[in-house]
């Protein structure tokens, strides 16, 4: 079938069955999460991780099972609830492909999607089964059930495709960001083992695995050995370990002669972060004092000059502010508690911070930026107000309202700014986030009782702002009352659908709206779980229409909490999809004006797509009606799994579609499965499936020559150059040709 007149349309089914020939002889049936790393391998690489297919019938009839008992090895409390069934996994799970990740591994298809399945001896399935039943962490891969038969046993495993090893071969390297987001998770598994007495003594870049949500795991836990309480000078195997995996992930390779460190201090310069990390596991006696190193960066950082101007400068005003140096004790301390009353007015001007940040036309990034610095800010001079009052009086009574209040606000204060250190923030964020609103609302409370007792206090200046503020929040609920309902008709519903692992939601609207290209929506759906009432997610809009739109398309991977619950609730067809109650607050977000440079080259890696969808029909459909300057949009996209490729292959020939003006076409897509081998596939003139990871430097270089686009003269001036990713826009101009 063709598009339009191009005769281009992208099939990823017949795609990945020509890349994947060997591997994926099913391939035109079920597409499954390949193994890849996030960062790039190459085709020859990625080739030598995937095996054929086995068939389940390579397995005998299962009619014993292993006797589990405690390995005479191990002297612990503390027994393994884990149990073997005795049947094969297969009459359960549908066997998709092989894996090696030190060691073959089976991927298989369940009802609640892809897992991992690993072959043990009978002879190893004894400590095999205890320790994946002993040992449980978020940062160690899950063992979700065992199988038995006569000669082989199985453990199924959580589905986690990619290892570091990977990462290492492939071409990338990380940044530092990314390394210590990776070390962080290993360490906290390690600290679990360390706590439960276990030391995994087989820590390499083979057995940490991940996922492609980006989480970090250690495998292979039936290598855990029990520690005994008198070896303490013994040296720490995992500490030394994770040296040796942190330099191969910095450098690709380690020291010939053994020694721990890195040789381009251009990459990574003496007094980085990353190289003191590397430097302090030759030492350190405990993977707990390693965390505590990794953590001084992610709290102190990490900065750009402009932000420390800004901090600075921010700072400098405040403290000017108190004139400490020409008034008395007394009067800074007054002079910081008014000076922390206006830092909190950025802080309840309204009740949610993306109706803000549309507010004073900035990004959701820079408004929370201006939030916390506020909030620590507000923090700082009202702990300067406690002390001075605290220290000037001979007593400070609970039983004067004035102290008292006075006490419950600085306390709440203190509260929410502990609830926002990560290590709270992060096991639920819905959880933090209303327990960080309720919270505020006591500080508002306990302050205003506070002043009350403060007879020479200038009320009008609180009655201005909480007319503001009441003012806003009306406008904010007006607004959102009137996007999700319309006179005579019903609120919004979501219709949830899902392919593989891709959450699909199509939303119906109750009244028109206009989307423009990038922009998102707080989604709330109540009747998927029991606390969802309390939860809203951000999804990007993914279609686009000049004009007003009464249907909203939404994709996402699923990976905790809400998206879960909805992939849990999503159908395969929608016309089976339960219609459910969804209201939603915006659009929000800054739309950035493309129409304007005559390249825009876009490149998404996954999920990234659904960021660009918008942008591509936008520049599509301008190009046709002579709104945009644009000549030529390439398409760059990165893929490892097949389900989010499904997803939106619809929307991307969509698109191909409408570029049909005048026999010519501004378009082109080339998608990259980094799991390929083999020779490319062509859909038709406009685009391509590739096999391996895109040079990003060669394709920058080859659109900077505008060969691509044709000119009515070959001395016409070219255009300006937009690159788009999940990276800062760059802006490239005929000054930066090569």
């Amino acid at each position: 079938m063709s598009s339009g007149k191009r005769g281009t349309k992208i099939d990823m089914l017949a795609g990945s069955a020509q890349l994947l020939p060997t591997q994926h002889p099913k391939a035109s049936a079920t597409l499954p999460a390949l193994s890849r790393s996030p960062v790039g391998d190459t085709p020859e690489s990625a080739s030598k991780k995937l095996k054929r297919s086995r068939s389940p019938k390579d397995d005998t009839d299962h009619t014993s099972s292993v006797k589990i008992s405690k390995p005479p090895s191990i002297s612990e409390s503390k027994p393994s609830p884990f149990t073997a069934r005795k049947e094969s996994p297969w009459e359960i799970y549908k066997i998709h492909f092989d894996l090696d990740l030190n060691g073959p591994v089976t991927v298989a298809q369940g009802k609640a999607g892809l897992v991992a399945v690993r072959t043990f001896t009978v002879a190893a399935a004894e400590k095999a089964l205890y320790m994946h039943g002993r040992v449980r962490h978020p940062n160690i891969v899950n063992a979700l059930e065992a199988f038995t038969t006569e000669t082989s046993f199985y453990i199924v495993l959580e589905y986690m495709p990619i290892s570091l090893y990977q990462i290492v071969e492939s071409a990338k390297y990380p940044t530092e960001s990314e390394l210590a987001a990776i070390l962080r998770q290993v360490l906290d598994g390690l600290i679990y083992l360390e706590s439960e007495g276990l030391e995994h003594g087989s820590i390499n870049c083979r057995n940490i695995l991940l996922s492609t949500g980006g989480d970090v795991k250690i495998a292979n836990q039936q290598c855990c050995e029990k520690t005994e309480k008198t070896q303490r000078n013994r040296e720490p195997q995992d500490v030394r370990a994770l040296g040796i995996i942190t330099m191969e992930l910095m450098q690709k390779y380690t020291q010939d002669n053994g020694a721990v460190g890195v040789e381009n201090l251009d990459r990574w310069p003496s007094d980085s972060d990353a190289v003191t990390f590397l430097s302090e596991t030759t030492s350190a006696a405990s993977a707990r004092e390693l965390r505590k190193i990794l953590q001084r960066h992610s709290h102190l950082g990490p900065w750009t000059p402009a932000g420390v101007v800004l901090h600075t400068g921010y700072i400098a005003a405040n403290v000017s502010c108190l004139e400490f140096w020409r008034l008395t004790t007394t009067k800074v301390g007054f002079r910081a508690a008014n000076l922390a009353l206006i830092n909190m007015m950025p802080l309840f001007l309204g009740a949610h911070i993306s109706f803000l940040s549309d507010l004073f036309g900035v990004s959701l990034k820079s408004w929370r930026l201006v939030h916390r610095s506020a909030g620590i800010m507000s923090f700082s001079l009202m702990l300067l107000h406690i002390l001075i009052v605290v220290a000037s009086r001979v007593s400070f009574s609970l039983s004067v309202p004035e102290n008292l209040y006075g006490l419950i606000g600085g306390s709440a204060l203190c509260l929410v700014i502990l609830l926002s250190i990560p290590f709270f923030r992060k096991p639920s964020y819905e959880i933090f986030l209303r327990m960080h609103q309720a919270v505020a609302s006591l500080v508002v409370y306990s302050i205003v009782r506070h002043l009350i007792s403060q007879s020479n206090f200038k009320w009008s200046y609180v009655y201005i702002f909480a007319g503001v503020f009441v003012a806003l929040l009306a406008f904010q609920c007006g607004v959102v009352m009137f996007r999700n309902k319309a006179w005579g008709r019903r609120f919004p519903r979501a219709f949830i659908t899902h392919i593989d692992q891709t959450v699909m939601i199509r939303m119906t609207m109750s009244r028109p709206i206009e989307i423009k290209a990038g922009q998102y929506i707080n989604l709330w759906i109540p009747s998927v779980s029991f606390w969802s009432f309390l939860q809203s997610h951000p999804f990007v809009v993914t279609n686009w229409a000049d004009g007003k739109q009464d249907t909203l398309e939404l994709f996402t991977q699923p990976r905790r909490g809400l998206t879960r619950e909805l992939f849990s609730h999503g159908t395969l067809d929608e016309r089976g999809s339960v219609p459910r109650l969804a209201l939603f607050s915006g659009p929000h977000g800054i739309s950035v004006p493309v129409g304007e440079y005559e390249t825009v080259l876009m490149v998404a890696t996954g999920f990234g797509i659904a960021a660009q969808l918008p942008y591509l029909r936008k520049l599509i459909h301008g190009y046709n009606n002579c709104k945009a300057h644009t000549r030529r949009v390439h398409l760059v996209w990165q893929l490892q799994t097949f389900d989010i490729g499904l997803a939106a292959e619809s929307l991307l020939n969509s698109a191909l579609v409408d570029d049909t003006l005048d026999d010519g076409y501004i378009l082109c897509i080339s998608i990259y499965l980094e799991s390929g081998n083999g020779d490319k596939v062509p859909f038709g003139k406009r685009a391509t499936m590739y096999p391996g990871t895109a040079n990003l430097e060669e394709i920058l270089q080859v659109e900077l020559t505008g060969k691509h686009i044709r000119r009515v003269q070959e001395t016409q001036e070219r255009g300006k150059m937009l690159v788009m990713g999940k990276t800062p826009y760059i802006t490239i101009d005929n000054a930066y040709k090569t």
